[in-house]
């Protein structure tokens, strides 16, 4: 008798719980999400000074400080693409999930 009652309460129960489960769980992941939006970083907080701080330092400088910086700005960005194509590549996979084997390059000599 003990086992009807038992199969009965969860025929009752679990898919009571499934449906609530189907309704909160999405709502709590929406809730989170927004209240990780509102949230003020510190990067979000130090932004307006940072600004302000840059464009007061750049006023300082002259032409041809401000044409070198913008020179190695664009030097750096041309590099960006390949270097992003180069982390994918499955060599940093090791490092990136700590198994990191160091190998020595083509003309570099092994130690010992």
């Amino acid at each position: 008798m003990v086992m009807g009652l038992q199969s009965v309460v969860n025929i009752a129960t679990r898919p009571t719980s499934g449906l609530i489960g189907l309704v909160v769980l999405p709502a709590h992941g929406m809730a989170t999400k927004v209240r990780t939006k509102l949230r003020r970083t510190a990067d979000r907080v130090y932004q307006g000074p940072r600004h302000d701080i840059g464009i007061a330092e750049a006023a300082k400088l002259t032409s041809a400080e401000k044409d070198e910086i913008v020179r190695q700005f664009e030097a750096c960005k041309k590099e960006t693409k390949a270097r992003k194509w180069e982390y994918r590549s499955p060599r940093f996979r090791p490092f990136l999930t700590g198994q990191m084997v160091l190998k020595p390059h083509q003309g570099e000599q092994k130690a010992g």
